[in-house]
């Protein structure tokens, strides 16, 4: 069997051949998803040209982990960035106003070399500054997976999924990081927005499983042929005639992303192929 024949099923004078689909379309950049949906991969500090980076820079030369900074920046309020490392990262980080000077502080707590651990100054602000915003220079202090909780737990202008998807060979691996703002959802939905946020991610969960079977491998076609019966005729009188068959292709089809045993059914549900069926 041919390598990219994944599955052969024969059905009375029908044959079903299920096929690798070796160019699909890409569905973040040929359908009209929901998500917007970016990845990098594991040994790329980039995010993938097949992925939505359009809609937050003008070019690829960013990482994830520049993405979700640059959404929390944009979507999750400055309060709940404060609160974020004064609770959960208080151990190290903390942000604090000093009456005294009327100064706003970013410390870092560490010892140099064998130096005892103290808290150190990374940044200070002004109260203006601080009303004007400093969510980008709070963003210096933090890393991608604070960036993802904070979207994730503090914010309610986007909906988001985090997620990941494995290969067949060692290495093939993909961070991933999708959101939908509710004008996007209300421009492709329309009607209520009622629990957006939770429909959006089960929208993206679904776009998520074709993108996954598009960047595997996995997406599938099908070649459907008809046994051709024929008499062979031999010059030799002395040899017999022999009945024989070829396989004459009737129809195909490409870019269905499911299981072949999901596709050999539709297939025979369109053609109406019965074992009987006989040409």
């Amino acid at each position: 069997m041919s390598e990219d024949i994944i599955k052969t099923e024969e059905i009375g004078d029908y044959r079903i051949k299920i096929r690798r689909d070796e160019y699909p379309p890409c569905p973040c950049k040929d359908w009209d998803m929901l998500g917007v949906h970016l990845f990098d991969y594991s040994d790329m500090n980039r995010l993938s040209e097949a992925s939505n980076y359009e809609e937050l820079f003008y070019s690829n030369d960013y990482s994830l982990a520049d993405a979700v900074c640059e959404l929390a920046c944009k979507y999750v309020p400055q309060k709940k960035f404060i609160e974020y490392i004064n609770k959960y990262l208080s151990d190290s980080l903390r942000f604090r106003y000093d009456r005294s000077d009327h100064m706003w502080y970013l410390e870092h707590y560490f010892g140099y070399g064998n130096e005892e651990r103290q808290w150190h100054e990374m940044q200070s602000f002004t109260p203006d500054e601080v009303q004007d915003g400093i969510r980008s220079w709070l963003s210096e202090a933090l890393d991608e997976k604070d960036f993802i909780y904070l979207l994730s737990n503090c914010q309610t202008e986007i909906a988001v999924h985090e997620w990941s998807s494995r290969g067949y060979c060692q290495g093939d691996y993909v961070e991933d990081f999708s959101y939908c703002t509710k004008e996007r959802f209300i421009k492709r939905n329309g009607g209520t927005t009622k629990n957006w946020q939770k429909r959006a991610v089960s929208a993206m969960e679904s776009e998520i499983e074709c993108i996954g079977k598009w960047m595997w491998g996995d997406v599938i076609g099908f070649v459907l042929e008809k046994k051709v019966r024929f008499t062979k005729v031999y010059e030799d009188s002395e040899r017999a005639d022999e009945d024989d068959y070829d396989w004459e292709e009737v129809d195909s089809c490409w870019g269905y992303y499911c299981d072949e045993d999901e596709l050999i059914k539709k297939v025979i549900e369109e053609h109406q192929l019965q074992p009987s069926v006989a040409a």
